[in-house]
């Protein structure tokens, strides 16, 4: 049973067109040799690299700040989510690439640790309304050096596309919802509508009654109801009779309709390691 179910979950994995045909292409005799999409390798080198060298940059002095509205460079070491993380949480995040100044002397080295907190956190709600997540960076504390007030908000995050997160000019974050959540909705609606009402097909009544009936079965819209229910499996599974690709439809239907109209928003999750840049306030910097 377990089996059974990993096969549904992989075939109702986003990707499945690109995974069948893949699999189609590499069952013909002769295909051509390509790297897919998201490829990962792990390389072994034979000799070491040489990136030759560099004279070591002088510290700054103790308390020397960076330019106003500066962009940090940062990784996130504290998990954020809008539902998890009240407001007035302390988090950390540290800094990824060394911050310098005029001069060319180390304000920031790699590895400096922000400090900031949570100012504002709304978990997601019904009807599709999304998290919402801000928080601010309020202090610094340099190696060898007592924590120093330095202001900064969320410049930017590194997020995947498929995320939607948003981060606006007071460096909030949420998440934005697709244009295109309402297609899966109609769409089922649609097939639903097919699959009661038949394919189309109509001819006269051969009785002669003067009565004129479906000669379609609703095929169609069944096959399109079970694959937004169920994927491939519901597609097929509702072929199997009338009343079973009505009862797909319905699922598909409910399905779309509460995950993109009614259920819940996404929440505003950001892993402990996430790439972040902070831009500090404007202005002169606290010393």
């Amino acid at each position: 049973m377990s089996e059974t179910f990993a096969t549904i979950k992989s075939i109702r994995q986003p990707g499945q067109l690109n995974r069948l045909k893949d699999a189609a292409v590499q069952q013909l005799p002769y295909h051509p040799q390509y790297l897919a999409k998201g490829t990962v390798y792990d390389a072994e080198l034979e000799a070491p690299l040489s990136f030759g060298s560099v004279d070591a940059a002088l510290p700054a002095p103790a308390g020397t700040a960076p330019a106003p509205n500066s962009i940090l460079v940062a990784r996130l070491a504290t998990t954020l989510d809008s539902a998890k993380t009240p407001r007035g949480t302390p988090f950390e995040a540290v800094i990824a690439e060394t911050v310098f100044s005029a001069d060319h002397r180390v304000i920031f080295p790699e590895g400096t640790t922000l400090i900031g907190e949570v100012t504002f956190a709304k978990p997601a709600r019904r009807f599709h309304r999304n998290g919402q997540l801000r928080f601010l960076f309020e202090r610094v504390k340099v190696e060898n050096q007592p924590v120093a007030p330095l202001l900064g908000a969320l410049h930017a995050i590194d997020a995947g596309g498929d995320d939607h997160v948003a981060v606006d000019d007071e460096g909030g974050a949420t998440v934005e919802n697709s244009k295109t959540r309402f297609i899966a909705p109609a769409l089922s609606l649609l097939a639903l509508r097919g699959s009661l009402d038949g394919d189309g097909h109509r001819f006269a009544d051969p009785d002669g009654d003067g009565s004129i009936k479906n000669a379609g079965s609703g095929v169609g819209g069944r096959g399109v109801g079970g694959f937004i229910g169920m994927g491939l499996i519901g597609a097929a599974v509702s072929q199997i009779a009338r009343p079973v690709g009505i009862a797909m439809g319905v699922y598909g239907a409910a399905r779309t309709i509460y995950t993109n109209v009614l259920g819940r928003g996404h929440e505003v999750t950001f892993s402990a390691d996430t790439p972040i840049q902070v831009r500090l306030a404007p202005g002169p910097q606290p010393r």
